[in-house]
């Protein structure tokens, strides 16, 4: 969300200018408050809009549709990671599945888990699988609303050249976000 700094001086006042910032989306800033600071007599030299901590920390993604959509959070995780000793076998394999579906279906965030095909569930599951938070921003476009969505996806190598934007890339190719992605109401938070 945009910062916005404000430089103004108080009605009547030719006193020396004060800043104010505002965290506020651009449309909302000039539909709400700028006509509020107009109507109050403030006198506004300037207004700038400034980067805030949240601006450096974005990794967005384009997918397929071409829909923007931006990382809220990451993990990787070895698949076999909790086994303890033995050799995984269909059952183990269900079990791992199945503990993921159970694990991620009690958050407050769609998940879609990209199933290993038949012959890996019997045979052997990929050695990794990555989790990834993903939201697409309603960006002053009436029509839409926010949305965001959780992929679980499974990888077999992380080869020697692969960086960590492909390997989030793998979780959204293909992706059917307007059917598995939760939409929110702007107007119910």
């Amino acid at each position: 969300m945009p910062k916005f700094k404000i430089t103004m001086t108080f009605p009547d006042n030719e006193g020396e200018p004060f800043e104010k910032e505002i965290f506020i989306t651009e449309k909302e800033f000039v539909k709400r408050f700028l006509p509020l600071y107009h109507e109050s007599n403030f006198n506004i030299h300037r207004v700038q809009e400034v980067p805030s901590v949240f601006d450096k920390q974005v990794i967005s993604a384009r997918l397929d549709s071409g829909r923007e959509v931006e990382l809220l959070k990451f993990s990787f995780h070895l698949t076999y990671g909790d086994l303890i000793e033995g050799d995984p076998d269909q059952n183990y394999h269900e079990y791992i599945l199945e503990k993921l579906q159970t694990n991620f279906s009690k958050g407050h965030i769609p998940t879609h888990i990209r199933m290993p095909s038949e012959d890996r569930i019997t045979g052997e599951l990929p050695v990794f699988y990555g989790v990834a938070e993903w939201a697409n921003y309603n960006k002053n476009h009436e029509e839409r609303r926010s949305s965001k969505l959780r992929v679980v996806w499974f990888m077999d190598t992380l080869g020697d050249g692969l960086t960590f934007r492909e390997m989030l890339e793998q979780s959204l190719r293909g992706l059917d976000w307007e059917h598995l992605a939760e939409k929110e109401d702007p107007l119910s938070l």
